[in-house]
């Protein structure tokens, strides 16, 4: 429409409203080819029709120069986030200036990010349970008290809210351009979350991350990372970060290859006691003694150990604690793996006796450490007693010898009947479980883990009356029944109860 010229004049003393600006020292990612449609559609998805903090850095002719931050949303741990930063953080733009970097690199928000509660430490000198959750070496690991009930529920409310987040609040979620320590929840690559902060930023959309409640660290792309709500910051970080008391490295600088895999191979995901040895600050690793149960004798230092297979030595001034005495060893050779209760290895021998593979009971019946083997249900699980461990070693050896020489024979397989069977190219013990009614498959129970598999008829051996019976047992959780009334467990409470105890080390007390 055409304005009159009183309107005309009246106008002409607003200045135009609308700013063009220019995001200061951002170049496209190749400028050589200008601005992608993949940077301008990037832009737009962060900013769009949203209220944002403008920064004016300077003029450059008509434009304004500015770094533009979106203001955090809801949750106390959210982080403003540079525009500016963030499209160089996905590799569709880049600093202009020399002075600045092409890649990535976090600058001072002015806040800092919020940080989850450190773990709180064992009081000195106190026996505790625990598993170490990783390891990098005898220095520098990680464990986890295994008495923290807190964590299995807190890990069930991750996976509950973050796999049933919708669009729109997966959208809200999303961690557009992640600032260093800065707490999240991470995506491990079997899809479970995880809480995690962020340590690193190697290039390329990903992002390294801390798992606070393990230990470990993990290069992700930055799609698997979310924003974490205030109430899971509740319970402070569950790794406690340790390294073996007493002792250092033989050149006293760097743990050999062949002692960090030795303390792999004895404590990693294992059962074992701790014990600090003193107190430090928050920000360095906690002194700990490691013990094993052996399976004939008292606890042993894994640090003796280390030192007794010329793998790592003592600090100086420090002695070990067993000097004089004769040291346990946990994995001795199969031939001396098991000895019967009655005497040693040699008298039984002399005397004709021969070694038996059946359960027995533990005289003690309360806190027995064992191995959870498999899980039906609450009322139907299956344990194995670690201090049967050498036992089974044994036993395993035994029915290879026995069984892999033999050829087929023809059975009549009939329900109850002990086996040699064939799982997984490994053979061991198994128990018929109906009579055949096919000609080339039947049901097996694994005597000494409590599943049961479908097997060809073919791989299955006669088993020698010695070789008979089980090492695996059958347990049920104490003074619970199904909700609801009901006479069987829903397939929720199996899965759930397989799915944090198959597999785990635990201490059961037999009621």
């Amino acid at each position: 429409r055409k304005v009159e010229e009183g309107v005309k004049v009246e106008l002409r003393c607003f200045a135009p409203q609308a700013i063009r600006c220019s995001l200061k020292d951002l170049v496209p990612y190749d400028p050589t080819k200008g601005w992608s449609r993949e940077a301008q559609l990037e832009f737009l998805s962060v900013v769009g029709s949203a209220a944002v903090k403008m920064r004016p850095m300077g003029q450059d002719r008509d434009s304004l120069l500015v770094d533009l931050r979106k203001a955090p949303v809801d949750q106390s741990s959210d982080v403003p986030i540079s525009i500016r930063e963030y499209l160089v953080f996905i590799e569709v733009a880049s600093f202009r200036c020399s002075c600045a970097l092409r890649f990535y690199s976090p600058v001072n928000l002015g806040r800092w990010p919020l940080l989850f509660h450190p773990p709180k430490y064992p009081e000195v000198n106190t026996e505790l349970d625990a598993v170490v959750s990783h390891i990098n070496s005898p220095a520098d690991f990680y464990v986890q008290l295994v008495d923290n009930m807190e964590f299995v529920l807190l890990s069930t409310k991750l996976q509950d809210y973050y796999n049933a987040t919708t669009v729109s609040a997966e959208k809200e979620l999303t961690i557009y351009c992640p600032v260093m320590e800065q707490a999240c929840v991470a995506r491990y690559e079997d899809g479970t979350w995880y809480r995690a902060r962020v340590v690193g930023h190697p290039g390329g959309r990903k992002v390294e991350v801390h798992y606070v409640d393990f230990g470990n660290k993990k290069t992700l792309p930055v799609s698997d990372l979310r924003k974490i709500k205030d109430e899971f910051f509740a319970l402070p970080s569950t790794a406690i970060h340790c390294c073996l008391s007493g002792v250092s490295p033989l050149d006293a600088e760097t743990w050999s290859d062949a002692c960090r895999n030795r303390f792999i191979r004895l404590a990693l995901q294992k059962l074992l006691t701790v014990v600090a040895t003193g107190n430090v600050p928050k920000a360095e690793p906690l002194p700990v003694k490691l013990l094993v149960s052996g399976p004939n004798g008292p606890p042993g230092d894994i640090a003796e150990l280390l030192v007794r297979e010329e793998l790592a030595s003592f600090k100086e001034g420090i002695e070990s604690a067993a000097a004089g005495e004769e040291f346990a060893i946990w994995d001795p050779p199969l031939d001396q793996a098991w000895v019967p209760e009655g005497g040693d290895a040699a008298d039984r021998s002399s005397s004709g006796e021969k070694e038996e593979f059946r359960l027995r009971l533990p005289d003690q019946l309360k806190d027995v450490k064992v191995r959870v083997s498999h899980v039906n249900s609450p009322g139907s699980f299956y344990v194995q007693f670690t201090q049967n461990n050498a036992q089974l070693r044994r036993l395993c050896q035994l029915v290879e010898e026995e069984c892999a020489l033999m050829e087929p024979e023809e059975v009549l397989w009939k329900a109850g009947m002990f086996c040699g069977a064939l799982v997984d190219g490994v053979w061991e013990r198994g128990r018929v479980c109906s009579d055949a009614a096919s000609a080339n498959f039947i049901q097996v129970m694994r005597c000494d883990h409590g599943n049961k598999v479908k097997l060809p008829v073919g791989n299955l051996r006669s088993l020698p009356s010695s070789l008979t019976g089980s090492l695996a047992l059958e347990c049920a959780l104490t003074d619970i029944r199904p909700a609801g009334g009901c006479s069987t467990w829903t397939a929720t409470a199996c899965e759930l109860i397989s799915f944090y105890l198959t597999g785990a080390s635990a201490v059961l007390t037999i009621k």
